[in-house]
């Protein structure tokens, strides 16, 4: 058992947010690194200055990979032509806009607790269709105009800020692309109410084709579509404003959080 008074603290990292301590046991041996997120223990014996800085600067650069670990995103292709004829016997469901919406997340930093932001987006119109209580196809058109920060109270400054940014050129380009759209290109059905859907996600006219899964309910009038939150790497839709890793804490990070809910009815 080391005594905790034998714990030297050598030094403190503000860029890593990282406190690192050596530990001097009497039982001489170097045992592996034992770390949470705020502090890392190395177990060592006695060492030369060098060699302790070397193992300093090794923990340092292993801690900070694991920081900057990035948010599974969801797969891309290229578009996929929906040319397709609409089965006859589909039924269409018109997408209610007030009752529809889109919640994205965003955050900054390189660490793994970053600062997020997050908020809304509406659909401004869209059909989905159905056929013997199966999903078919569809197509909604997202309103960029509409986008919400949710995080920052709307009477603060930062809200004002953030939103203007973010339908600025440097993201969404509002004013060049005032809409987003999704359309359905193949569906497979896992569950009796749930889907494995691709389709074409259309941003500032970049096009790529997304895996995503959602929850399909039905009550003959009305259809609830419901994704779980999902992630997207904007780079891949040419929006890579403030994603270089040499940003630091400054770094907005590519990955965006994506959650859809849709009511469609007849």
């Amino acid at each position: 058992m080391i005594n905790p008074a034998e714990r030297l603290p050598l030094i403190f990292s503000h860029e890593l947010g990282l406190q690192v301590y050596f530990v001097f046991d009497k039982s001489l041996n170097i045992k592996k690194p034992k770390h949470t997120m705020s502090s890392i223990f190395i177990f060592a014996k006695k060492m030369k200055m060098k060699s302790i800085t070397a193992v300093i600067l090794t923990t340092a650069i292993l801690s900070f990979g694991a920081c900057k670990e990035a948010k599974k995103t969801v797969s891309t292709s290229d578009e996929v032509s929906t040319n397709q004829s609409i089965d006859e016997n589909s039924t269409e469901f018109k997408i209610d806009s007030a009752s529809s919406i889109i919640e994205w997340e965003g955050s900054e930093g390189l660490a793994s607790i970053n600062t997020s932001h997050n908020g809304t987006l509406a659909l401004s119109s869209g059909t989905l269709l159905m056929k013997n209580d199966s999903l078919t196809g569809g197509k909604f058109e997202i309103n960029i105009a509409s986008l919400k920060v949710l995080d920052i109270p709307i009477e603060k400054a930062g809200n004002a800020k953030l939103k203007k940014h973010l339908l600025s050129p440097d993201f969404f380009d509002q004013a060049k692309f005032p809409n987003a759209t999704f359309e359905i290109s193949s569906i497979n059905k896992n569950t009796s109410d749930s889907v494995s859907i691709s389709g074409n996600l259309t941003l500032k006219r970049n096009t790529k084709n997304i895996d995503i899964l959602a929850k399909i309910t039905n009550s003959n009038s009305e259809i609830l579509f419901e994704t779980g939150k999902f992630y997207i790497n904007r780079n891949d839709w040419n929006m890579s404003y403030g994603t270089e890793k040499s940003l630091g804490d400054e770094m907005i990070r590519p990955e965006v959080g994506i959650k859809i809910k849709i009511v469609a009815k007849k």
